[in-house]
């Protein structure tokens, strides 16, 4: 099954599924053998997950490669309604000044 195929038998909020621990660690493995000077990986706490997901509306999280002005990797974090559109983060005063949205950091 394609990934198109998958998302379209499923609502945006249901898009995912529990592999098991020995399915992830082999891939994981195979992706570090396969390219070993790539970032390993990458981190989000809990309360920025918690912020994301509690906006109204939110049924998922998008995970968006970026480059800082020097050149670095990092991840955009941002929520997805229902229709997969992202949602910009509104600041507790609800004005949106731009885009705003979370920035991750380079895993180790």
């Amino acid at each position: 099954m394609t990934q198109h195929e998958f998302l379209e038998t499923k609502t945006l909020a249901e898009v995912g599924e529990d592999i098991g621990l020995a399915e992830g660690i082999k891939l994981v493995n195979a992706f570090a053998a396969a390219n070993p000077e790539a970032t390993k990986g990458y981190y989000i706490g809990r309360n920025v997950i918690d912020q994301i997901l509690s906006q109204p509306g939110c049924v998922g999280i998008n995970f968006r490669k970026c480059l800082t002005e020097l050149n670095q990797e990092h991840l955009v974090y941002t929520g997805v309604d229902a229709d997969g559109k992202t949602q910009p983060l509104r600041p507790a005063n609800g004005s949106v000044e731009g885009f705003d949205a979370y920035f991750g950091f380079r895993g180790r």
